[in-house]
């Protein structure tokens, strides 16, 4: 593969950029983003070779891959101005964490190879100034289909791939390790937000560990938590409907001062976090 095009040039695209000059280095990357300093930035740090104006035809029908890693909200708008205007048939990968957004004719009717996938990496800071080799290298790449030719070349990016059957599966997924932490992670943080500003220096002096890892994810942009909770919204209110059943159940174990169910409760969410976190 010679020349690539990344749409979205923040911390995913650019991360994913490092790598391609890691491990592909004869690779060409033009870069597009609608934010100027995006491109100077990831142009300064050399994880793009050029920059052309977003979505220039020009540019992407020589492209032998064209990449989006740009926010959920705006990957059909980006695949159906793309449809209007490249007659060429091209090959693009879009890596946005819903993929239930894909099931519009926009996609379906493409003329346009478009094939999604999900890079399970990332930070709870956003933009290119984050962007690093570290942020994705040997990460899990979430693919679709069982074969594709596009598989070894990623795979040669140090990506380790991890096959779902359907793009509703990889929804869920989401909302239990990825979405579901962000709401949860929110919730804190919002409980304590009706303290007033001395209340909260004094919790800062002795926060620790406990509440900066339970909090951090909730500290991703809000644009970002947006788009997550109204992209996946119907596994969202899932969630959350099982959450407070969940709490509920504590709630009443605890005032029946049932010792027995609450012990059963805490050891149920011990075993299974211990058989899902690495």
């Amino acid at each position: 593969m010679n020349q690539i095009c990344i749409i979205g040039c923040g911390l995913i695209g650019g991360s994913f950029a490092a790598l391609v000059k890691k491990y592909r280095p004869g690779t060409t990357i033009i870069g597009m983003d609608t934010n100027e300093h995006h491109l100077s930035m990831a142009q300064a740090k050399g994880l793009i070779d050029s920059s052309a104006e977003m979505l220039n035809p020009d540019t992407l029908t020589p492209a032998d891959l064209i990449i989006i890693a740009s926010p959920i909200s705006t990957v059909v708008p980006i695949i159906q101005t793309i449809n209007a205007t490249v007659t060429t048939p091209c090959t693009i990968v879009e890596c946005c964490s819903v993929k239930s957004i894909l099931n519009t004719p926009i996609v379906s009717n493409s003329h346009h190879t478009i094939v999604p996938m999900h890079p399970m990496g990332g930070l709870d800071v956003q933009g290119v100034a984050h962007a690093s080799v570290d942020v994705l290298e040997g990460c899990p790449m979430i693919v679709f289909e069982k074969q594709h030719p596009r598989h070894e070349w990623f795979e040669s990016c140090s990506f380790q791939l991890v096959h779902c059957p359907s793009t509703d599966i990889h929804d869920e997924w989401m909302m239990h390790i990825s979405h579901g932490p962000y709401i949860l992670a929110s919730v804190l943080p919002h409980l304590l937000s009706h303290k007033k500003d001395h209340e909260l220096s004094q919790l800062q002096t002795i926060s620790a560990g406990g509440f900066q890892d339970t909090t951090r994810v909730s500290n991703a942009a809000i644009d970002c938590g947006l788009d997550i909770l109204t992209g996946n919204k119907a596994n969202a209110i899932a969630f959350i409907n099982q959450t407070i059943a969940s709490l509920q159940a504590l709630q009443t174990h605890l005032e029946n001062n049932d010792d027995n169910k609450l012990k059963h409760w805490l050891s149920l969410a011990k075993t299974t976090r211990n058989k899902i976190a690495k």
